[in-house]
């Protein structure tokens, strides 16, 4: 707040403008553009469009205004206002600074009855009175008592003005003090700022390499799925081939004795026509139960190819997903491997009841082998002896068979459970990997809400700060606006003097001061000559 005499002439103000977006001051701002409003106590505002001043120093002249500097004042513009705001007639009136783009600058400025040059001068004609005027100018008490009074009413308005002056000088104080806090404040939040910043980086680093480790392991596990598929595929491969080699072997053993029998039935013998019939029936049943095994067998192997290369199909797909696993995907790896087990399964159960067949017309052809011996007929020993070898080697290439294909079933079987097993593994490790990258997310996650939150705290610890500190330079801008070094410098000068002439003022009313002699000597009726030149001041009884 400012304070003017009431009727004041030609007042010259300084605002500060700045922008109504980011609160930084204006340079350059067209004054042409500006409105000058002023807004007297209970009373319509007046608003008056400025022109511009040619120079700083030009005289006052109504609402014009001119930029004071924009390198050393920037923002800062002097602004003239019509006498018809300091009129007499209210106690204050609110000077207002507006634009376009602009914050609405505020000055409020209160009318007094006097100001510090009233009261210098007010002082200056009082000691002149007293040392130009003559004794009988003051021959009544009376007519002293009146300059007493007026003395008084003087020393009251140094008083209050010297109290005024001394809360606008703490006002100063507490301005530079709460800016000093603030600009601390400031500087705490970019400290912290700047850790946090550290901390989620730090974070963001490690998820980072847990997520280039979690694509390491994925692609290791791969691998291991990958070389498992292929010794799969390497076993099926020797079981196919194993399978077909003793088909061979069955073939050949079975064309064999066809072809003893076929020597046997040239060469005569005593057989019925029912015998040979049985004989021939036996074998080619046989024959044929050995070449359905060996067709079931290859169809088995193919069904079970397709689907241990539909599982390898699913566990690369897999691996290309990396840890996001569908329920779908999980789904069909455990029915790929569902379908490989139960179609392991049909393939043994198969070969079981194919071989409960082929041992079942094995033994109806040693019956009848053994019936037509019984029978006597004209075999020789070395045709017995032919048909009995033919059929042993039969039965040993069928045993021979049963056996690899068990042995071969419990190799399948194993690499079967060392997939599973190595699958499994693959799902638990990605699993585990997956919780290991989610709680790094999670940690990064709250590590930026933390952020926010302590950005948050010392935001509001800052604006409080700030507040404040607009609070106090509102205050400040009340009691005076924009101060430059001269007017605070012009201000404690003023006070300076003010104290001084008080401390005058006192002495001259203490006992034997030069106000009291006066008074002493008009009330002892004396006569009294005061000096022109200095202090002293004699008087004659």
């Amino acid at each position: 707040m400012a304070r003017v005499k009431k009727g004041a002439t030609d007042q010259t103000f300084n605002f500060k403008l700045v922008d109504s977006s980011d609160g930084t001051p204006e340079s350059d701002y067209t004054i042409t553009d500006l409105d000058l409003t002023y807004v007297r106590n209970r009373a319509a505002a007046v608003k008056n469009d400025a022109t511009a001043l040619s120079t700083v120093s030009d005289a006052h002249a109504d609402n014009k205004a001119i930029q004071i500097d924009k390198t050393n004042a920037l923002g800062l513009y002097r602004v003239d206002w019509p006498d018809a705001a300091f009129a007499s007639g209210v106690d204050r009136v609110d000077l207002i600074v507006s634009g376009s783009g602009l914050d609405p600058a505020v000055l409020e400025v209160e009318f007094t009855d006097f100001n510090e040059s009233d009261l210098e001068d007010y002082l200056s004609d009082i000691y002149s009175d007293l040392t130009a005027t003559a004794l009988s100018d003051l021959a009544t008490a009376a007519a002293l008592s009146d300059v007493k009074s007026e003395l008084v009413v003087v020393s009251d308005a140094i008083s209050d003005v010297k109290s005024e002056l001394v809360v606008i000088s703490d006002q100063v104080d507490k301005v530079y003090s709460d800016t000093t806090v603030v600009e601390t404040g400031v500087s705490d939040v970019l400290v912290k700022q700047d850790s946090d910043m550290v901390i989620v980086a730090a974070d963001h680093d490690k998820t980072q390499s847990d997520i280039a480790d979690l694509s390491t392991k994925v692609d290791s596990d791969a691998v291991l799925a990958d070389a498992d598929h292929d010794k799969t595929q390497s076993d099926i491969a020797d079981l196919s081939t194993k399978v077909d080699s003793d088909a061979v072997l069955a073939d050949a053993d079975h064309d064999k004795t066809q072809s003893d029998i076929a020597d046997l039935s040239a060469a005569g013998s005593d057989w019925s026509a029912a015998q040979k019939s049985d004989i021939l029936s036996d074998l080619a049943a046989i024959e044929t139960a050995v070449g359905s095994l060996s067709t079931k067998q290859d169809s088995d192997m193919v069904v079970l190819a397709a689907d241990h290369d539909k599982t390898q199909s699913d566990i690369a797909d897999l691996s290309a997903a990396g840890s996001d696993w569908s329920a779908a995907q999980k789904s069909d790896i455990l029915s790929d491997l569902a379908a490989i087990e139960t179609a392991m399964g049909s393939l043994s159960t198969k070969q079981d009841s194919d071989m409960v067949v082929l041992a079942a017309d094995h033994d109806k052809t040693q019956s009848d082998i053994a019936d037509l011996s019984a029978a006597g007929s004209d075999w020789s020993a070395a045709q017995k002896s032919d048909i009995l070898s033919d059929l042993a080697a039969i039965e040993t290439a069928v045993g021979s068979l049963s056996t690899k294909q068990d042995s071969d079933m419990v190799v399948l079987g194993a690499d079967h459970d060392k997939t599973q097993s190595d699958i499994a593994d693959l799902g638990t490790k990605i699993d585990s990997d997956a919780t290991l990258a989610d709680a790094d997310h999670d940690k990064t996650q709250s590590d930026i809400a933390d952020l926010s939150t302590k950005q948050d705290s010392d935001m509001v610890v800052l604006a409080a700060d700030h507040d404040k500190t607009q609070s106090d330079i509102a205050d400040l801008s009340a009691a005076g606006s924009d101060w430059s070094v001269a007017q605070k410098t012009k201000i404690l000068s003023d006070l300076a003097a003010i104290e001084a002439d008080a401390s005058d003022l006192q002495s001259d009313w203490a006992d034997g001061g030069r106000l009291d002699v006066i008074l002493d000597a008009v009330s002892g009726g004396g006569t009294m000559n005061i000096s022109t030149e200095g202090t002293n001041v004699s008087t004659e009884g």
